[in-house]
């Protein structure tokens, strides 16, 4: 990807250590985090449920988003609402449609777990990606340098493959059923 490639307003985050950032133009609202429910099923970057203006919705955490499935399976932790950092919060987004069933899928909202969100920045300089990438490197639309480092840059219409989205919609549906 170039530079051309970026949109010029991210929102800034953190999760796991590592600075993360979203198209500021698919980021409806940031909200102090909660407690979220289990969501038996659901792919392992999935945190849990949590309900929010009378919609359930998914919550995925950017960091497992990054890591490899075998490391994300054995990292993935709970969201108990004692143990919530103060600064911990919540990024509503909207994601594009992805579904393995639905090629026509209409964009979901979900919200994206960050351990601290900096707020809106400009397009950092950005780094070419890797040829030969991992999933949690596929994730990403580019990787920018700021002030603190690196910063992993998410595209918003790989958040979630089609198998994931597949499997997200079926543990969200058993849940509210």
């Amino acid at each position: 990807m170039t530079g051309q490639d970026f949109p010029e307003t991210l929102v800034a985050f953190q999760s796991a250590g590592a600075a993360f950032a979203l198209d500021a133009r698919i980021v409806l609202k940031v909200v102090p985090a909660y407690a979220v429910a289990p969501l038996p099923g659901a792919p392992s970057t999935v945190l849990g449920l949590a309900v929010f203006a009378g919609q359930p919705l998914p919550v995925l955490d950017a960091a497992a988003l990054f890591r490899p499935p075998a490391a994300v399976t054995a990292a993935k932790v709970t969201i108990p609402g004692a143990t919530l950092r103060p600064t911990a919060r919540f990024l509503l987004i909207r994601c594009p449609g992805v579904s393995g069933t639905a090629p026509d899928a209409m964009p979901r909202q979900l919200f994206l777990h960050a351990d601290a969100v900096q707020g809106v920045c400009p397009k950092p300089a950005m780094a070419t990606l890797p040829e030969t990438i991992g999933l949690g490197m596929a994730r990403l639309r580019g990787i920018g340098h700021g002030a603190e480092g690196m910063i992993y840059i998410f595209d918003p219409e790989k958040l979630l493959t089609a198998q994931e989205a597949d499997h997200l919609d079926l543990a969200v549906q058993g849940a509210t059923a």
